[in-house]
């Protein structure tokens, strides 16, 4: 009988393929993805990797693979790897209630409770525990910083003051304390003051032989017409004329131009924005130290809209600060200077803190003066008007000056003894002319503006009768008015042309170049005029009445005075009589036919002490707000604060306390605990106190915060408050 070994029938299962393996017939491997049985006996080895192609001579291949088959519709992977696709089950594949406590195997919970994991994969309910004090602190602080307006933030709960005003403020019971313009509470106390001007001139001493200049951050040079740091002054470049009998250009004889100081002797600042040869916009000066030397005088090229002087310093004039006959034919209500703006209907206004004054003006009204004045009178403190409340004088130059002066009467040969008018804080105006001999043609004056004083009328002398028309003094600073023997047709003989930008015509002398202009000098240290020494504006002469000042014939007028502005804040010497802003007198001798011209009308003058750049003190502040009403009785308060630590030595608890109330200005809750939320860099913090409990305090609703600075030192401890949120919960 045959014997049969079992163990020898079936395959013999070895797994996976390896190198370096003693294979007998019959064994079964897995080799990726293929299955093979060894049909010779053999040890493999690393070039059998590939079973079907390099070793056909041991293996057959047994079973073929297949691959791992992607899955679709609901479900997404392969199938050794099968997943449910996002969103595939819904209430459409879950029926309603179908899943419950009983399906998640957990134990249920109460009404408002919600499922929580463990965080190891265990599930239960419970209550969320919320805290929504971060959320309230960040709010607070998105109102601190809002770039959006500088107002209070109010909500329904909560108040939000970011002091860009003080209305938050209980002034009455609070001491001590000051906002500062950049918007923040102090118990040291930076007051902003009056301006004195940039300083880029640096130190300048005007010298016969040149000009000293140090510590400037312009060179003098750049902006001088006349006059250099290395050559020293030169002539007067208006009107052609001066004290030396250089001849006036147009002028049939030489005419002394006299009312000018030093005119030999001239540094003349160039005239901004220049749009005639008689207007251009307000020349700014910004000086430290300023010092005129005796014989030397310090103006503008040419008429214009005024000169501002600033002085951070000393000021010291041995000769002359001058806009005589420097006044602009300007109308003010016209849009000719580079602001393109036109004077208000009040004038020019500006704002100067003087200590005792009541004046309320919000900010300076320079209008139409051009673009540089503009921009520096902006610099100027608000007086009189919150939140400041400086005390101070508002400086007017009024639009309209003073009225002509009336002419002499038609066929008389006496002089002009009404001089042009006057006007409180305004220019003078131009005096009329003269007559002789049944001169018809004489002329009233006009009448001065902020920016000049008036024109001067022409005289006559014989003539036919008629009327000066177009050949009168014009207004608004404008030529003066023709002498009749000049006028076409008129006849007459020697007389004289008014004062006026430029002077009126003649036969024989042509009316004085100029009208006074407006000049404003504000000095931060002392003021010293010498003897020698003047601040004018003053009006220029008429033309020479008469033949070489001597026979009869009609005279012109002169030309109205300027306006002056003149504040120190340290002493002055001198005498204030220096200052002059008057019309100017006729000019000539009296002959024996003579009619002299009228006289300018004088400008006004202001000649003050005037308080300080700036101000600062420090002391203990109580910083209380107003009174803030909840909509029912409060329970709880937290209280967060915007500080700046300046010199990051406030300690909390002793150099600031906080106390909130319900009841207005009492019943203060004990010192609150203040901690730091965020560190804002910059020695800036917001500091907190939640939850303060307010049931044991009297009162209700009448919610207030107090706020305790001590121990604040100029330049050593400073504590300011940026804001402060104050919120409650009923």
């Amino acid at each position: 009988m045959a014997t049969v070994d079992l163990g020898s029938i079936k395959f013999n299962w070895k797994n996976n393929w390896a190198t370096s393996t003693a294979y007998a017939v019959d064994d079964v491997v897995f080799n990726n993805p293929d299955s093979y049985v060894c049909i010779t006996a053999h040890t493999s080895h690393a070039s059998d990797a590939s079973l079907a192609t390099s070793d056909s001579a041991y293996w057959n291949k047994m079973a073929a693979g297949g691959t791992d088959p992607a899955m679709g519709g609901d479900m997404t992977g392969t199938a050794s790897n099968a997943q449910i696709a996002a969103n595939a089950v819904g209430t459409a594949e879950i029926a309603t209630n179908a899943v419950g406590v009983a399906e998640l195997n957990v134990t249920d919970g109460t009404v408002g409770q919600a499922l929580m994991t463990d965080g190891s994969g265990g599930l239960s309910f419970g209550t969320v525990a919320a805290d929504f004090s971060t959320m309230e602190t960040n709010l607070a602080i998105v109102a601190f910083h809002s770039a959006t307006t500088a107002a209070k933030y109010f909500m329904e709960d909560q108040v939000i003051d970011n002091f860009g005003d003080t209305t938050g403020i209980d002034t009455t019971n609070s001491t001590g304390e000051g906002r500062d313009l950049a918007g923040y509470m102090s118990g040291v106390i930076n007051v902003p003051g009056n301006h004195f001007g940039d300083g880029t001139l640096g130190n300048c001493q005007f010298m016969a032989s040149g000009i000293a200049q140090s510590s400037n951050t312009t060179d003098i040079d750049t902006v001088l017409t006349t006059g250099s740091v290395s050559s020293g002054p030169g002539d007067n470049s208006y009107g052609g004329h001066n004290v030396s009998g250089t001849a006036e250009v147009g002028a049939p004889t030489s005419q002394d131009h006299t009312n000018v100081p030093n005119c030999t002797a001239c540094f003349e600042f160039t005239v901004p924005a220049k749009n005639t040869a008689y207007d251009g916009d307000m020349t700014v000066l910004n000086f430290k130290d300023l010092t005129i030397d005796a014989g030397n005088t310090v103006t503008v090229d040419q008429p214009c809209r005024g000169m501002l002087v600033y002085v951070d310093g000393d000021c010291e004039i041995n000769g002359a600060l001058s806009m005589t006959s420097r006044g602009a034919f300007a109308d003010p209500s016209g849009t000719a200077s580079s602001d393109a703006a036109s004077v208000h209907a009040l004038g020019l206004q500006m704002p100067i803190k003087k200590t005792g004054e009541t004046d309320t003006l919000a900010a300076a009204v320079f209008a139409g003066t051009g673009t540089p004045a503009v921009t520096a009178l902006a610099n100027h403190p608000a007086i009189g008007t919150a939140p400041t409340n400086y005390a101070g004088k508002t400086y007017t130059i009024v639009k309209i000056g003073g009225a002509g002066g009336p002419r002499s009467a038609t066929g008389s040969n006496s002089d002009v003894t009404t001089p042009g008018g006057t006007i409180a804080n305004g220019t003078g105006g131009g005096g009329g002319g003269g007559s002789h001999d049944g001169g018809v043609l004489n002329q009233d004056g006009s009448a001065g503006t902020c920016f000049s004083g008036g024109s001067a009328g022409g005289g006559s002398r014989g003539g036919t009768s008629g009327s000066a028309g177009s050949y009168g003094p014009q207004d608004f600073g404008g030529r003066g008015g023709y002498s009749g023997s000049y006028i076409p047709g008129m006849g007459g003989s020697t007389d004289s042309g008014g004062s006026g930008n430029p002077g009126g015509n003649a036969s024989h002398n042509t009316g004085g170049n100029g009208t006074g202009g407006l000049l404003i000098l504000m000095v931060s240290g002392t003021l010293t005029i010498g003897t020698n020494g003047k601040i004018c504006a003053d009006g220029e002469m008429s033309g020479a009445n008469g033949s070489g000042d001597a026979g009869g014939e009609g005279g012109g007028g002169s030309s109205g005075g300027g306006r002056l502005i003149i504040g120190h804040v340290g002493s002055f010497t001198g005498a204030v009589g220096k200052a002059t802003a008057d019309g100017a007198t006729p000019h000539g001798s009296p002959g024996s036919y003579s009619g002299f011209g009228g006289t300018g009308g004088n400008g006004a003058v202001d000649f003050d002490a005037i308080d300080s750049a700036s101000t600062t003190s420090a002391g203990d502040m109580t910083l209380i707000s107003n009174t803030f009403t909840a909509e029912s009785t409060a329970t709880s308060a937290d209280l967060i604060l915007h500080i700046e630590d300046m010199y990051a030595n406030t300690v909390i608890g002793t150099d600031l306390k906080a106390y909130v109330s319900r009841n207005g200005n009492s019943d203060w809750s004990p010192e609150l605990t203040l901690t730091t939320e965020v560190d804002l860099g910059s020695n800036q913090k917001i500091l907190v106190a939640k939850g303060i409990d307010l049931t044991g305090l009297a009162g209700t609703t009448s919610m207030r915060y107090k706020l305790v600075s001590t121990g604040q030192v100029l330049a050593s401890k400073e504590t300011r408050i940026h804001a402060v949120s104050l919120a409650w919960n009923p």
